[in-house]
């Protein structure tokens, strides 16, 4: 029986993208906030990959890039970034 991966991809980002937008509706991002979208993202990429090991810091960068490219274009960032 065929698995329906992209769905849960398609799912996930969509998932994302409302997050996004409830936090831009709520104001800036906080650094809490921010590591928890990471972390989330980061733990989708690792299901997309079946928990295979060895990848996990790369799961990490590419999330923290994702979510921070998404929240730059938003203008959420909230002062979390380094001065």
């Amino acid at each position: 029986m065929a698995t329906r991966k992209p769905a849960k991809k398609a799912s996930a980002k969509k998932a994302a993208v409302r997050k996004a937008r409830a936090a831009h509706a709520a104001g800036p991002v906080s650094r809490e906030e921010r590591w928890q979208m990471i972390a989330e993202a980061a733990y989708h990429r690792a299901r997309e990959r079946d928990f295979r090991s060895g990848d996990e810091v790369a799961d990490w960068l590419a999330a923290e890039a994702e979510v921070d490219a998404r929240l730059g274009a938003e203008g959420l960032d909230g002062g979390w970034r380094a001065k």
